[in-house]
């Protein structure tokens, strides 16, 4: 993800190339190749401001001494682009990031990972809403497939794990346990003809009766 970005002091760069760099609105290049243009407070950048990246990284937003804060867009070399909050230089709080493959994830982020609640659309059509923990799918949660397949319950890192329902586009439907993204354990299988299959579940495959 995108780091923080440098300040005056920090580098020896090319220097002010224009306006006031100390405390006002200035130009400066760094050695590195990196540029910026914007708001400085101490020789830092401070305000609104514009930070381009000599590999191509760029951020558009708020910064707080040298630190991007608050609200601004960063968009990375490989097309991804996040629009949203900012805190200690990393994406921190409610934001839009869309990837370049075409996922777009829109929610809460700590520490530059999707963290707490959010919504993620998939470029292949599949979509998730609930829970988020350090980037994965992790909570509750409710999962529904392009083919119209529905789960609604737990997930563990990506993964369907512990007790949810899932129907399917038939009509079938199954409530229970479930680990490692698998019916796994105690649950009833609905079929859409009224027929229930109920009891202990392998990988899928319904084993016994109670």
């Amino acid at each position: 993800m995108i780091a923080g970005v440098a300040s005056c002091a920090s580098l020896r760069g090319h220097g002010c190339m224009g306006g006031n760099c100390k405390s006002g609105v200035g130009e400066f290049r760094y050695q590195n190749g990196d540029f910026y243009r914007g708001g400085f407070k101490n020789g830092k950048p401070n305000g609104q401001g514009v930070y381009e990246f000599d590999d191509g990284e760029r951020y558009e937003g708020q910064l707080v001494e040298g630190v991007r804060d608050g609200r601004g867009e960063g968009r990375l070399p490989n097309g991804d682009v996040y629009q949203g909050e900012w805190k200690n230089g990393k994406m921190s709080g409610r934001g839009e990031y869309r990837y370049a493959n075409g996922d777009v994830y829109t929610g809460e982020f700590q520490n530059d990972l999707p963290h707490g609640e959010g919504l993620i659309v998939y470029a292949n059509g599949n979509r998730y809403q609930g829970e988020f923990r350090e980037g994965k799918l992790s909570g509750k949660g409710r999962h529904v497939l392009k083919d119209g397949t529905v789960y609604e319950g737990d997930m563990v890192d990506g993964k369907r794990e512990g007790r949810g329902v899932l129907t399917f586009p038939n009509g079938d439907k199954y409530v229970g346990e479930f680990k490692n993204d698998m019916r796994n354990g105690q649950g009833v299988y609905t079929r859409a003809n009224g027929e229930v299959e109920k009891g202990l579940w392998v990988n899928d495959h319904y084993i016994t009766t109670e």
